[in-house]
């Protein structure tokens, strides 16, 4: 028997409370189940203001969810990925060997800067978390994907995630390598800190992972690839400004 539960119009900027996709996920004990998290690096709503969510499992054409979701509050100081939402996926009928394909639009006034999909499958009887990144460099690369690409925390990927890499959902929405001073730029809840995950120096030019100890810190690994978009044109005679591909430097 399925449980239904409305997901709420308007996903709050800090951490939505976890729901289920209306008819999707299974009411029984130790469901099979995704638990799908939306997190960007991206200023909202200067940025972004918007996430567009659709659901399909693989061979429909119709989506079996879709709605969009009004992002209103900033983060002031906040760096790093924040999680944006998060929502429940199980399988029709449940059946554990259905693949399901998640799509997220990263939408600001009204029009969408790219779509971030994830492709992946369920494990019988067990509740594994997907996570979804809308990063910032994707607001550059992701016309530079293939057809069979999409746009991610690593730049143009295939969408294609095996099941066997998702780890178990354990109640904590927050992307891995958050920043320190959480998503509202307050203290952090108590949580591991993962040693090498990627983080935002502040600095688009660069990439980053986290240092951990006692003051977990975002430490600069390497330039981001060329052609990362460090800063928007500010009008008609100014010409936006992207990343060299070598240093940490921006180049016009």
């Amino acid at each position: 028997m399925n449980r239904t539960v409305t997901v709420p119009a308007a996903a709050p900027a800090s951490l939505a409370a976890l729901a289920a996709l209306a008819g999707l996920v299974s009411g029984c004990a130790d469901p099979t189940q995704l638990v799908v998290v939306v997190s960007t690096d991206m200023t909202v709503p200067v940025e972004i203001d918007q996430v567009r969510v659709r659901v399909l499992h693989v061979g429909d054409t119709a989506p079996t969810f879709d709605n969009t979701f009004p992002l209103t509050r900033t983060d002031p100081g906040a760096t790093g990925f924040r999680a944006l939402l998060s929502f429940g996926v199980g399988p029709r009928d449940d059946d554990a060997s259905r693949r399901v394909d998640v799509l997220v639009d990263a939408i600001k006034d009204g029009r969408t800067l790219f779509t971030t999909e994830v492709r992946t499958g369920f494990a019988h009887r067990k509740r594994l978390r997907l996570d979804v990144y809308l990063a910032r460099r994707c607001l550059a690369q992701a016309v530079t994907c293939l057809p069979d690409e999409t746009c991610g925390l690593n730049g143009c990927t295939s969408p294609d995630v095996p099941v066997a890499a998702l780890p178990e959902y354990r109640g904590d929405t927050r992307p891995p390598g958050i920043d320190p001073r959480g998503a509202d730029g307050g203290a952090v809840d108590s949580g591991p800190c993962m040693v090498g995950a990627p983080c935002s120096t502040g600095n688009p030019c660069e990439l980053g992972q986290w240092i951990c100890g006692a003051s977990p810190t975002c430490s600069p690994r390497a330039p981001a690839p060329a052609g990362t978009a460090c800063r928007a044109a500010a009008g008609p005679c100014d010409s936006p400004e992207s990343c060299d591909g070598a240093t940490n430097e921006r180049r016009v």
